[in-house]
C-alpha cells in the first residue's frame, strides 16, 4: 500500500479507537477485513467487508427498496430535504431547496433528471 494512503488509515484508526468505535478482538468468531476508500475531499473512509457473513447470514424477507423506486417516489415534490443519515454531517445537509441530488439523479418539481455532473465526467474521460 502507499506511504500515503498508509498513514491516512493509521490516522483514522486511531481517532477511531480513540472514540470507542474500534476494540482489539482476541477470538472473533466473525473476521472482517478493513476496505480502505478514498473520499473526494481527501479523506480516507474506513469501510467493512461483511461479504463472507452477509453469505452466511440468513436472507431478510422485508429487504430494501429498489433504488429506483426510492427516486421515483420523490419526484414532483415542490421542497427538497437532503441530509446525510448516518451523522447529520451539516456539509451534506440542506433544507428547502427546490431541487437536488439522490442517488445519482438531479430529482426536482419537473421529475427525474440526469445528473449533468455525471455526464461532464463520463465526456471528459480519458
Amino acid at each position: 500500500m502507499k506511504l500515503e494512503m498508509s498513514l491516512k488509515i493509521k490516522e483514522e484508526m486511531k481517532k477511531q479507537f480513540d472514540a470507542g468505535l474500534l476494540a482489539i478482538a482476541r477470538y472473533p468468531e466473525w473476521v472482517a477485513n478493513i476496505v480502505p476508500v478514498s473520499k473526494k475531499d481527501g479523506k480516507v473512509r474506513m469501510c467493512m467487508d461483511y461479504r463472507d457473513l452477509n453469505r452466511a447470514s440468513p436472507k431478510d424477507n422485508f429487504p430494501l427498496p429498489h433504488i429506483d423506486i426510492l427516486v421515483d417516489n420523490t419526484a414532483s415534490f415542490a421542497l427538497f430535504s437532503f441530509m446525510d443519515g448516518l451523522r447529520l454531517n451539516p456539509a451534506k445537509c440542506t433544507f428547502g431547496v427546490k431541487f437536488g441530488k439522490l442517488l445519482g439523479f438531479t430529482v426536482s418539481q419537473r421529475g427525474i433528471e440526469v445528473d449533468l455532473d455525471k455526464v461532464k465526467a463520463i465526456l471528459e474521460m480519458p
